[in-house]
């Protein structure tokens, strides 16, 4: 009897234990997982080290890139722009560019001349500009021209100078913006193609007697041409492809060879570069 009844008791207390502890998990169940990385000090920082780090944010890759993009799009669109130096959410603040470039262009206008131009949509505190040139394109920038600038204005200004230049090969030319402080930024970089006097010859005087008639040769990029006569039918009379030329380019007739009266025609080849005329001798 007393067995019967012990073991009655302890199905009963097993089956209340259950119960409690079912109950106390709904009550005290958490609807949201922990997460052991909401709580805690945040990481600190002086404020050296926040200036630190904007600084160096300036400098990533591309920045520079994207910055002029910008002022193109905003010179484009009317607006003023506007840069905001928020790097890693330190130091965030709102400046405006001293000055809002819409364009810089550059174009050869003869053999010794170059003009540059730009124009700004507005300015604030601008000293002026100065225009720089490098013929390498290597960096050696050196300065060609200097303009004053509008000091503060809202209106749309226009700038023009002429480089003198007179340089075959592509010169590579930048601006550079001066604040009243003496801070200054740069343009982007823009090429301008150098001069190059193309190949021509003529005959002079034509008609004339061999012994008066010569060749103005002009614009021969190499120190030695390839020079033929041929008569109108295409026979060949004379041939020389190592001819050098005299300092004033002068070729006369009478030097070459000696042609009966006639039409011929003569052709001369420097480098990729082919000319001809044709010239009467009347002896």
């Amino acid at each position: 009897m007393d067995i019967r009844i012990s073991c009655d008791v302890r199905i009963i207390l097993a089956v209340l234990l259950i119960s409690v502890s079912h109950a106390f998990s709904q009550v005290y169940k958490s609807p949201v997982p922990f997460r052991s990385s909401s709580f805690g000090p945040k990481p600190f920082k002086s404020r050296q080290q926040l200036k630190l780090d904007s600084l160096q944010a300036l400098t990533r890759p591309g920045y520079a890139r994207e910055l002029q993009q910008a002022i193109h799009k905003s010179a484009q669109n009317g607006s003023v722009f506007r840069i905001t130096a928020c790097e890693g959410g330190y130091l965030c603040t709102a400046r405006s560019l001293p000055v809002s470039l819409v364009y810089f262009s550059g174009l050869r206008l003869n053999a010794s001349e170059v003009r540059l131009q730009w124009e700004t949509a507005s300015e604030e505190n601008n000293s002026g500009f100065e225009v720089e040139r490098s013929i390498a394109g290597t960096g050696d920038y050196r300065v060609v021209a200097r303009l004053d600038g509008s000091g503060n204005s809202v209106k749309v200004k226009k700038y023009v100078t002429v480089d003198p230049n007179t340089d075959g090969n592509t010169s590579y030319y930048r601006l550079k913006q001066i604040d009243l402080d003496g801070s200054y930024t740069y343009s982007t970089v823009i090429g301008v193609q150098g001069f190059k006097e193309l190949l021509s010859v003529r005959a002079l005087p034509n008609p004339a007697r061999q012994s008066e008639l010569y060749f103005q040769l002009s614009g021969a990029s190499t120190k030695t041409v390839d020079l033929a006569i041929y008569t109108l039918s295409g026979a060949a009379v004379y041939r020389n492809k190592t001819y050098k030329p005299e300092s004033s380019e002068r070729i006369a007739l009478k030097s070459l060879a000696r042609l009966n009266t006639g039409s011929y025609l003569i052709k001369i080849a420097a480098g990729e570069d082919v000319v001809s005329a044709s010239f009467v001798v009347i002896n």
